[in-house]
């Protein structure tokens, strides 16, 4: 009997178990992995909260800042 079996019996483990328990851990380790890409790819693809938004105009005229005073870039250049 090999010493790797021979301590799993001695400790009262079945190596058939421990095998069976390896092998379970690394299938649920691969389905995580398999779950993370896939919600990083919906991520990037564009999905609902795919990014920071980036504010409008209407959305910071909100906050009742007088829009000279935001430093508008575009405030005297004609398009």
């Amino acid at each position: 009997m090999p010493a790797t079996c021979y301590a799993l019996v001695v400790a009262g483990k079945n190596p058939t178990l421990v095998k069976r328990d390896r092998e379970r851990a690394r299938s649920e380790k691969a389905a995580r992995k398999r779950e993370e890409r896939e919600r990083r790819k919906d991520n990037k693809a564009g999905g609902d909260n795919a990014g920071p938004k980036v504010a409008t105009r209407q959305d910071l005229d909100g906050y009742g800042l007088d829009r000279g005073a935001s430093g508008d870039p575009f405030d005297g250049r004609e398009s």
